[in-house]
């Protein structure tokens, strides 16, 4: 097992057993709850308050009075910077 502080450092290989494992643990879960939430905070400003990739799986029941934090909607003009990033990644 190697440390890895942030998703984006995690080699492909490890990249894909790590969520072979989590699908796993998902699978289980889901044999106990009608949902899961799965989260993963990567970076400061996300959250990340632990320097290593983790991951929150949050057995789900009606009523559980659990919130995952919402958003809104707001223009970025950062964001289309961003989404250019993107696109261009996902070409190669």
């Amino acid at each position: 097992k190697n440390h890895y502080e942030f998703l984006s450092q995690i080699p492909e290989h490890e990249y894909i057993a790590f969520m072979k494992t989590l699908q796993k643990i998902a699978k289980g879960m889901m044999h106990y709850t009608e949902g899961i939430n799965i989260l993963q905070n990567n970076g400061k400003d996300a959250g990340q308050l632990v320097p290593h990739v983790h991951f929150h799986i949050i057995p789900r029941r009606p009523g559980d009075g659990i919130k995952i934090e919402t958003w809104r909607t707001q223009h970025d003009p950062d964001l289309d910077k961003v989404q250019k990033t993107i696109q261009s990644l996902l070409k190669d």
